[in-house]
Formats: C-alpha cells, structure tokens, sequence
C-alpha cells in the first residue's frame, strides 16, 4: 500500500525529531485547537520515532486533570473554570519538562478523582 500525504508528513516529523539532538532528551510538545486531530498526530509520530530506535513517553494534558473539587470550582460549565482549573500543570512541567530524566507518570486521572499525583500541587 502507498503512503498517503498524512503518512509522509507523519514520518517526515519522525525523522525530523530522530535526527535532532540524538544525544538528549527531547521533547515536542502538540498543540492547536479541539477536534484538530492533535492526539492521532501525537500517538502516529510517537509510533514511528519508536520505531526508529528512539525512545519515547507519550504524555499528554488530559492525564493531568485536577480533581472535581478544583476543575468544577467556577461551576461546571465554566468558561474560566475550564481555562484556569481544568489541568495540573504544574505536575506536567514538574514531572514532564523539568525533569532531566523523565519517567512515565502516576497521574490523577479525570474519571477516578482518586489519590495518585507525583508531586505536590
């Protein structure tokens, strides 16, 4: 089967971040509006840059929700509440960027409002 126009740039991006910094910790972060597609990028390109020998942790912000008590404290259809409450991140930096060696992390996740956060809020 021919590789579309998705798969080209998906593995023109994985060759891209295989031959940067090859001997360092890089990270790449995804971002653009809803619905646009971010996480099939994300996890598509993750894929191929493991393939390539490369190591990868796939993260992304919706594993860093705050709890229900803090993302829903301007109520729950909060405009502002979704902007400033809806995410940890600072445990995404801490555990994510400034970590010189990250690892995959233990995160609250936004069903469970259960204890699980690495880090200090």
């Amino acid at each position: 089967m021919t590789p579309g126009p998705r798969d080209s740039v998906v593995r023109a991006l994985a060759d891209l971040l295989v031959s940067t910094f090859a001997d360092r910790v890089l990270r790449v972060a995804i971002d653009g509006p809803d619905a646009a597609s971010k996480i099939i990028l994300a996890d598509e390109t993750a894929g191929v840059v493991a393939s390539l020998g490369r190591p990868v942790i796939r993260a992304g912000v919706d594993g860093f929700h705050n709890p229900q008590v803090i993302r829903r404290r301007r109520g729950s259809h909060s405009p502002d509440g979704y902007f400033l409450d809806a995410f940890d991140y600072t445990a995404a930096r801490h555990l994510l960027i400034d970590n010189e060696h990250p690892d995959v992390p233990r995160v609250l996740r936004w069903a469970a409002d259960a204890a699980g956060r690495t880090c200090p809020p």
